[in-house]
């Protein structure tokens, strides 16, 4: 099915499956079972992602296509967070949600983890997936949003940045999205506008 997709949908489709994992991991929503799956769904992705970057293979390519089915059930479970509560918003400018996701959730992780409880469990998610710390696993993240080109998608962001933080109204969206109430922290409009300052 996905074979012959260009490259910069395969990366930040995978980006999107990581943020299914982290949000729902560090959701408001706990559940132990699910937890299983984020962890072993990124572990499939930090083991395989690289892949797609050399050439794709279908054997490998269907072990990523079943990590993001397992961050499917991630996000289903525990809902997600900030990063989808604002991408979901930048459909509006021409973002598809990948690149939005892939645009907004190191910022997203940042704030998050901010918080000590929060970042306990960003802490114990990294170690569960194989990573020695927390700050490998963000980095492992950023390595992947790196790989592909997002100048066009940052262009549009900055073009519109000062109409986006000056819009209640999309706020008042972003803060009623039911796919981004599972944020670890209580979001409000500074909280948001915040994760939006420091993007780029």
């Amino acid at each position: 099915l996905i074979v012959n997709a260009p490259k910069k949908i395969l990366l930040s489709s995978m980006v999107d499956a990581l943020s299914h994992c982290i949000e729902g991991y560090m959701s408001n929503i706990d559940n132990i079972l699910i937890d299983s799956y984020a962890e072993k769904a990124i572990q499939i992705i930090s083991k395989y992602y690289e892949f797609v970057c050399k050439g794709t293979h279908k054997e490998n390519l269907n072990k990523l296509q079943l990590a993001s089915v397992f961050a499917g059930m991630v996000q289903n479970h525990c809902i997600v967070g900030a990063t989808h509560a604002i991408a979901h918003q930048m459909s509006a400018f021409g973002l598809s949600h990948s690149n939005a996701i892939s645009i907004f959730l190191p910022s997203v992780i940042r704030k998050n983890i901010k918080n000590k409880e929060s970042n306990n469990r960003f802490e114990q998610l990294a170690i569960h997936s194989g990573f020695s710390k927390g700050s490998k696993l963000l980095d492992f993240v950023e390595d992947v949003i790196s790989s592909f080109d997002l100048q066009k998608e940052k262009s549009t962001l900055l073009d519109n940045r000062e109409i986006i933080l000056s819009d209640d109204s999309f706020f008042e969206r972003a803060l009623s999205d039911k796919g981004g109430q599972g944020n670890p922290i209580s979001m409000d409009k500074e909280f948001l506008q915040d994760i939006i300052k420091t993007v780029i």
